[in-house]
């Protein structure tokens, strides 16, 4: 689908068709960090390498299947194999890319991977630095009962494009593995790159799509969970673990198996 730099769509989420009984999952997850030293210079040498890499590079994605269910997803067995609890690399500190709102960025802002930002949503207070990333496209997982003048005037003028998902909380309702299929459609084609992915905290909805994900490319169950709750505490949703512990691979690993790859691997954020 084409679409013109500065517009915005919106796209209804349509309700899930899936049936069965949520089951109770107990979530393992390693305990949040200690240290967030390396967050500030981490950060500052991600963005200023993203010119030279977001264009070339392809992210090097690695197959996994699903673990379990919830929230009325069908699931797989478990991979217990050794090769599937190693792809998750000991450089993938959940805290290296996270940050608090400082220096005009917004907060919750991180880097998922070179080129695909995440954040809260976007305050006046942080449009300069959200204006240097040079993003193509905003992909918005909330609707606001009132249009944001603001953000459509910083769109507007930057020629920035804004997808709106009208998504429910996943307090609510769990994301419909239709609705992510769409998210991560937009999320993982690098037309659309340098692309920011946020809803009102940059915790839940959001959270919830970065450890698809991270489940897709490989990332072990535990690091996965772990760098939710970074980004989600001090309110964890204990529904959102259950929906990432549950999360089916299956249905969408066939969009990840059929990008394009040039041998190149970045270290996993």
């Amino acid at each position: 689908m084409a679409f013109k730099r500065g517009s915005r769509i919106h796209a209804n989420q349509r309700p899930s068709t899936d049936e069965g009984h949520q089951s109770q999952m107990a979530s393992a997850y390693l305990s949040r960090r200690s240290s967030w030293n390396s967050v500030h210079d981490d950060l500052i040498e991600a963005t200023q390498d993203r010119e030279e890499n977001q264009r070339n590079d392809i992210i090097n994605w690695e197959s996994q299947p699903t673990t379990s269910q919830s929230h009325s997803l069908v699931s797989d067995d478990k991979d217990t194999s050794p090769s599937a609890s190693s792809r998750h690399s000991e450089n993938s500190d959940s805290s290296d890319y996270l940050a608090p709102a400082s220096n005009g960025r917004p907060v919750n802002f991180g880097v998922v991977f070179p080129g695909v930002y995440r954040s809260s949503y976007p305050k006046p207070e942080g449009y300069d630095f959200l204006g240097s990333l040079g993003l193509k496209t905003v992909v918005t997982l909330v609707k606001k009962d009132e249009p944001d003048h603001d953000l459509e005037s910083f769109l507007a003028t930057n020629g920035i494009r804004q997808v709106i998902f009208n998504m429910k909380g996943t307090k609510k309702e769990a994301i419909p593995m239709s609705t992510m299929r769409s998210i991560l459609e937009l999320v993982l084609d690098q037309k659309n790159y340098p692309l920011l992915l946020h809803c009102n905290h940059g915790k839940h909805r959001t959270g919830c799509v970065v450890a698809a994900i991270r489940k897709l490319s490989g990332w072990q169950l535990d690091a996965v969970v772990d760098e939710y709750r970074a980004y989600a505490e001090p309110k964890v949703r204990e529904c959102d673990v259950d929906y990432i512990n549950a999360f089916p691979c299956g249905p969408l690993q066939s969009m990840y198996d059929l990008l394009p790859r040039n041998g190149k691997s970045y270290r996993r954020f």
